[in-house]
């Protein structure tokens, strides 16, 4: 896992050039390192199909409904835009800088006056909310630059929360002109603080990471659909899956009362702990004796770590792997860590991992449109950060209706604003999604669990057959002689080609448990004659 050379420029750009700057569709475009083409490809249904009369979705579209915002008219040309994002300059490393006077010939040191490039990259690695902070002010300024070829000016000023409240209370206390419009923060903690301690009754504001919540003031957009609502439609789908299948849960910390719920649809859910909330606590107790080889098993992974979340998937994915073992992986929790370049794709797919999607694939088009605008690949974040500032800002710029607005899709998944509560609305777009093949698709509940997952072929002595392997590991000795007599036997009866494997297991286990050796035959005469 490495951090792209453009997240570097942007955050050094961002410390060096103060925080207040007025959207310029070109400033950003600079040389970049191309990013590896994504390798899960995004499949959305395009048409429904039924009694051989086929019909495009796009074409269905209402006399009461609005298909494009993009088409409504323009009631204003300018914006003035507040962004909150934690850019974390408090955790930007300095380092001395020396120069040579030209006169004495001296050297001269100026104390922390030179970012450490070296170790912020390094510090990007491990600091999430840093990447998130970078990847979603790109996608933010890609949409200034579209709104901008549709006539609109969105004069920027930027903020660096560093995820503190204490910062955002009073932001603003020192601007002469409040913002328009906001967006962020992205921390849930660091929002509710930023909306109850300052004036922002009648701004519009975007929360692009949270579910709707109540009490909070100003005109809130909520980004993330109800999770209690997409855990439950998950949790509904598994169990309509479910043929008696053995459950795992792994969460970490902060999902602790998921792992309730769930227990409390799968009765026999078993939680396996974990080691400092990063891996499981006992990788190969769990491998070796806890999953069973009969009964496919099942795991629900509840997080939004992205390292947990590629260390789990990647045990699991092993052990689907295994001849005798079947393992198959669920989330009722949404996120984006699982399209993310930390967590492999191939160990999904394994996996055939069903989840809640909010945060698309972006498009091919739009992949292709950005790299062509930016010189890079954009990130998942990127791209979501994209639709929904673009969504956000566009509502706020045309003219207002009454009609029924349609899911807007721009470069990924479509948002869905519904009213919620007095002046806040919620983005209640989403879909049940799995990975298979390497591919995104939305799940069909129609689909019977056999044919997704099939369960293994047991044999009619399948008892026999753990009694017989059991015996194996205690005795390899007496197996291994058993094994050179069966051989001699079929061979004394003109048996050319024989495999001690085709024998009855019920059979060979109990010649197996009575086979003598020589030194149990000793002991057993030794203990006679006492």
């Amino acid at each position: 896992m490495g951090v792209k050379s453009n997240n570097i420029l942007v955050l050094i750009g961002f410390i060096l050039f103060v925080f207040s700057t007025e959207a310029d569709a070109q400033w950003l475009k600079r040389s970049r390192k191309k990013n590896p083409t994504p390798t899960v490809q995004r499949v959305i249904p395009e048409t429904i199909v039924d009694q051989k009369v086929e019909v495009s979705l796009d074409t269905i579209i209402q006399n009461d409904t609005i298909a494009d915002l993009k088409r409504l008219q323009l009631t204003k040309s300018t914006l003035n835009l507040a962004v909150l994002l934690p850019f974390r300059k408090d955790l930007v490393p300095f380092k001395d800088r020396m120069f040579i006077d030209s006169i004495s010939g001296d050297s001269i040191v100026i104390p922390d006056s030179q970012i450490d490039t070296l170790s912020l990259n390094r510090l990007m690695e491990i600091r999430r909310d840093m990447r998130v902070a970078l990847e979603f002010y790109e996608g933010l300024t890609y949409a200034l630059d579209s709104l901008s070829k549709m006539g609109v000016s969105v004069f920027l000023k930027t903020y660096d929360t560093e995820l503190s409240t204490a910062i955002v209370d009073t932001i603003f206390s020192k601007d002469s002109v409040f913002p328009e419009a906001v967006i962020g923060p992205l921390s849930p903690r660091v929002f509710r603080s930023f909306v109850n301690t300052n004036e922002v009754d009648s701004i519009p504001i975007l929360a692009p990471l949270m579910s709707p919540e109540e009490g909070l003031k100003g005109q809130v957009y909520f980004g993330v659909p109800d999770e209690s609502e997409m855990r439950e439609d998950m949790i509904n789908y598994a169990l309509s899956q479910y043929r008696g299948e053995r459950v795992f849960v792994v969460a970490d910390n902060g999902h602790q009362a998921i792992v309730e719920k769930i227990k409390s649809t799968f009765i026999e859910a078993e939680q396996i702990p974990l080691y400092k909330n990063v891996s499981l606590e006992s990788v190969q107790n769990f491998r070796d004796t806890i999953i069973d080889t009969i009964i496919p098993n099942w795991t629900f992974l509840e997080t939004k770590n992205a390292a947990l979340g590629a260390s789990v998937s990647s045990i699991l994915s092993g052990i689907e792997s295994e001849p005798v073992k079947s393992m198959r992986m669920f989330s009722t929790t949404p996120s984006s860590i699982y399209t993310e370049e930390e967590t492999d794709p191939i160990h999904l797919s394994n996996l055939e991992f069903s989840y809640p999607e909010v945060y698309g694939l972006p498009s091919e088009d739009f992949v292709d449109r950005f790299f062509n605008d930016r010189g890079y690949v954009p990130e998942v974040i990127t791209a979501r950060a994209f639709d929904l500032s673009f969504d956000f800002l566009l509502r706020l710029v045309v003219e207002k209706t009454d009609e029924v607005v349609r899911p807007q899709a721009y470069s990924a998944s479509s948002l869905d604003y519904r009213p919620f509560g007095k002046d806040d609305f919620q983005n209640v777009w989403y879909r049940l999604a799995k990975f298979s093949n390497l591919e995104i698709t939305q799940i069909d509940p129609e689909v019977p669990a056999e044919q997704i997952k099939p369960w293994r072929r047991i044999s009619e002595h399948w008892f026999c057959d753990y009694l017989f392997e059991t015996e194996k590991q205690l005795r390899p000795e007496a197996y291994k002689l058993l094994e050179a007599e069966l051989i001699e036997k079929a061979e004394l009866d003109g048996i050319e080609e024989y495999s001690i494997e085709n024998e009855d297991s019920c059979e060979l286990y109990l010649l197996l448990r009575d086979y003598p050796l020589e030194e149990e035959l000793l002991t057993n005469s030794n203990r006679f004659f006492k």
